[in-house]
């Protein structure tokens, strides 16, 4: 099984197979997107055919790479090489002062 990778905000953990009755989700500008800087507006993004994001009913994505390995890019992040196979997508959490939850943002 592939390793867990992470680029800055978004983790990538290696899953046996996406859940029944995922859905794919729409590409932006031809790339998979798996996170929007907010504040920057950069974008962790996969481009060519080999990547699909899928998201369930409950709004977990898993990103599925089939052929040879992709690209995952980001204007200020390392570019990392993501093997075949299928992951779960994490978004990074953090916590403000008074105890909430919330997504982080670039």
């Amino acid at each position: 099984m592939n390793q867990p990778l992470r680029q800055g905000d978004v983790f990538l953990i290696p899953v046996g197979s996406v859940p029944a009755g995922s859905t794919e989700v729409d590409r932006e500008g031809g790339a998979v997107v798996l996170a929007w800087g907010e504040v920057t507006g950069h974008r962790h993004q996969i481009a060519g055919p080999a990547a699909t994001l899928l998201r369930t009913e409950t709004d977990d994505r898993f990103l599925r790479i089939v052929g040879a390995p992709v690209d995952l890019v980001h204007e200020e992040h390392s570019t990392i090489e993501i093997a075949p196979g299928e992951y779960r997508v994490v978004i990074g959490r953090e916590w403000s002062s008074d105890m909430e939850s919330r997504q982080v943002v670039d």
